[in-house]
């Protein structure tokens, strides 16, 4: 297989040039290594295996759930660039929002990428493009797509992240913690979910108005994971637009709305998540829905939905569709044991609003 040489002199220039010069021969086979040998070949979130030919030493990483996911494994000295997203959001991100900036997560600038010299890449599965991988790896920078923000797969990926960036210790540490708390919550909800009524019926609305996750999405796992039926699980697509008249006729008892992030960790007023809880309230025809007429409508923001704190989210989901939890599950206290045990912060900000009825 005939691929673009990933020499130092060959990766200077402008990308159009670096594009059209030197070119190579190498294998098309690549061996699965034993542990602690290199090339290590994993399997990246398309399901693809992924060769990684030697320990990665200069990352560029294109969105927060992977950067969290690396700032976890205690390897942000590795992190060379980052998108918009994260130079945006100081308080939390530190000395990585001064990194070198390399575009949207979902539409990054490639000639910036490789002026940075990175031999990672670390991004989303399906945002952006493969045509980064077309363009990059000729220069001998390796995509590896990762999402961080399905429960169903955080734990592979983060033990493939731990392997690649050889730290499988503080990959099995994080896991071991994230596990625990997610088994124990869903111990606690089981026996308050097997009478008469079942699982509580959730209205789960993304960011956009009417625009409703179902099977295969994210928060849908989180919902489910907190004990509660999602009436978009007759959906066929993770995410899909539905008619106010649609969710009147469904008789959600919860709705759980997800609020973009506008630096949560900086917010000391969740005026922001209120607003957004409020207009909810408001929409005309929903004042005979039961979530509204009760006021059981729950803003979180996505800081804590989903993500590498995911489990954050579940406890404050599993806390509102069940208020027997009230004393037994603290969302804030798991919060605060991420931020300080993994990320070396104190806890602040803000992340959830709503207000249910006992």
């Amino acid at each position: 297989m005939k691929r673009l040489c990933a020499c130092k002199t060959c990766r200077k220039g402008p990308l159009g040039l670096i594009l059209g010069v030197c070119l190579t021969l190498t294998s098309a086979l690549v061996p699965w290594a034993e542990a602690g040998s290199w090339p290590v070949v994993v399997r990246d979130a398309l399901g693809r295996t992924v060769a990684v030919p030697a320990p990665p030493r200069r990352m560029v990483v294109l969105n927060s759930n992977a950067l969290d996911a690396v700032r976890i494994l205690g390897a942000a000295d590795l992190v060379v660039g980052v998108s918009s997203l994260v130079r945006n959001n100081t308080p939390y991100w530190r000395e990585l929002a001064a990194l070198p900036e390399v575009g949207k997560w979902n539409s990054p600038n490639l000639e910036a990428i490789a002026a940075l010299d990175p031999d990672m890449v670390l991004t989303y599965g399906n945002n952006p493009g493969q045509e980064i991988e077309a363009l990059l790896g000729p220069l001998g920078i390796t995509v590896l797509r990762l999402d961080f923000h399905h429960l169903s797969t955080l734990e592979r990926e983060m033990e493939v992240l731990g392997r690649v960036l050889e730290r499988p210790d503080k990959a099995r540490d994080y896991l071991a913690w994230h596990r625990g708390w997610l088994e124990r919550i869903r111990s606690m909800v089981a026996p308050l979910i097997g009478g008469a009524g079942g699982l509580p019926k959730a209205y789960v609305e993304s960011y956009a108005s009417y625009r409703v996750s179902g099977p295969g999405s994210s928060i849908d796992e989180m919902v489910r994971a907190a004990g509660m039926r999602n009436i978009a699980d007759v959906m066929a697509v993770p995410f899909a637009e539905v008619t106010p008249e649609w969710v009147a006729a469904s008789e959600p008892v919860i709705m759980i709305k997800a609020g973009s992030t506008r630096d949560s960790y900086a917010c000391s007023n969740p005026d922001w998540l209120e607003s957004k809880r409020r207009s909810v309230l408001a929409r005309p025809g929903w004042e005979h829905v039961v979530a509204v007429r009760d006021g059981r409508v729950l803003v979180l923001s996505s800081d804590v939905c989903p993500g590498t704190r995911a489990v954050v989210g579940v406890a404050y989901m599993a806390r509102f569709a069940h208020p027997e939890l009230a004393g037994s599950v603290d969302p804030e206290a798991i919060h605060r044991e991420y931020l300080e045990r993994f990320v070396g912060l104190p806890l602040r900000g803000c992340y959830a609003v709503g207000e249910a009825r006992p």
